[in-house]
Parts: structure tokens; C-alpha cells; sequence
């Protein structure tokens, strides 16, 4: 269904990406024009290295794939302990 969606012009989305279903099993099998990161896995990623590493990651995977890699929405961003930015994890 999401191939059709994409295939007559509509964007696609994985939401929460990193919880529950929302992980790499589905990327996997359904590459979304968008994913937008988990608010869980970016809660105070400014002092948790674990957190940088992984998004690190599913933004060097976005970028092999074609997806763009977005952040919570700034309602969610307000509870974080500090503001982040996505291009600031550059790959290693």
C-alpha cells in the first residue's frame, strides 16, 4: 500500500521512528520519503552518547536511502532538556 501512495505522488512517513513497530525491520521492507525520530530517543541526547550514536546512525542510513531525518516537533522538543540539532551529529 505505501509503494502505491508513493507511486501516485503522495509523501510517505515513518512516525516514532525507533519505538515499538516503528524500527528498522520496517525500514527495511518500506522506504518512507520521511522519518521522524522517537521523542524518547532523543530526550536529552545532548548528554547521553548512547542517544547521539544511534541517531547518528539512522541519519547516515536516511541519507544512504534517500529519507529525510526528522527531529520531534517542537511541542515535544520543549520537554527536552536541551535543544539539539540533527546536522550537528555528523557522521564519524
Amino acid at each position: 500500500m505505501f509503494r502505491e501512495y508513493q507511486r501516485i505522488g503522495f509523501m510517505t512517513a515513518i512516525d516514532d521512528f525507533g519505538a515499538g513497530y516503528a524500527g528498522l525491520n520496517l525500514l527495511a521492507d518500506f522506504q518512507p520519503d520521511i522519518i521522524k525520530l522517537d521523542m524518547e530517543l532523543v530526550r536529552h541526547i545532548a548528554t547521553r552518547k548512547a542517544s547521539q550514536a544511534i541517531v547518528r546512525g539512522v541519519a547516515g542510513i536516511c541519507r544512504e536511502l534517500g529519507c529525510h531525518c526528522s527531529r520531534p516537533n517542537r511541542e515535544g522538543m520543549k520537554k527536552a532538556a536541551k535543544p539539539f540539532s540533527l546536522a550537528a551529529l555528523r557522521p564519524i
